[in-house]
């Protein structure tokens, strides 16, 4: 929550400005970052972070639209209603607890990131908005960054909460397949190439 901007800002310096454009990103980071956990112990919610679990984000998702869709049509407010944005919604219990349930094993921890992303361009695929833009961008961002952190699994669960909390926020609509666009032949980019001269 709050610190998309410095993450975006960390990755881009880490790869492309060198140790004065890191510098630089910190100091950002120090004066932008919004902690997540307000008064929390951040060691307690560390440790609690890095149990692992069972639960796949598909999983989590389906469930979670499943009870947003039985709630709708019951005409009964849906839970975590009574927050109105991603920032309300991040501090829902029931929220937190499905996002710190999700199975990340340390030796996969890169593949199920990588899940998280494709779910993140499904969202934005669906509902274009400067939050689902965030979720692809600052996602990749922290992608970039993981090899550096020591508990990798700690920033993984909390973009997976931030991230919950904005498909919360959207309705959790129905996301699909992420469908691989077909590669145009040689012949076919001719053909575009001649009609547009």
């Amino acid at each position: 929550r709050g610190c998309f901007h410095p993450l975006i800002r960390l990755s881009y310096s880490l790869y492309e400005e060198g140790p004065e454009g890191v510098a630089d990103a910190l100091a950002y980071w120090t004066v932008k970052y919004d902690p997540m956990f307000d008064g929390a112990d951040t060691a307690e919610v560390a440790t609690r972070l890095q149990s692992q679990n069972v639960v796949r984000c598909g999983d989590i998702l389906a469930n979670m639209k499943s009870k947003y869709d039985e709630h709708a049509e019951s005409g009964e407010e849906a839970p975590c209603s009574e927050y109105s944005n991603v920032s309300g919604f991040m501090t829902c219990p029931h929220l937190r607890t499905m996002a710190e349930e999700v199975d990340c094993p340390q030796e996969k921890q890169i593949e199920v990131f990588g899940e998280m992303l494709s779910w993140a361009v499904r969202l934005f695929n669906v509902v274009p908005s400067f939050q689902t833009l965030h979720a692809v961008t600052g996602g990749y961002a922290l992608l970039n960054l993981l090899p550096h952190f020591e508990e990798g699994v700690v920033a993984i669960k909390l973009y997976w909460t931030w991230f919950l909390a904005v498909y919360r926020l959207t309705k959790c609509p129905a996301l699909g397949t992420l469908e691989c666009p077909k590669r145009s032949t040689s012949e076919e980019r001719e053909a575009r190439w001649e009609e547009v001269r």
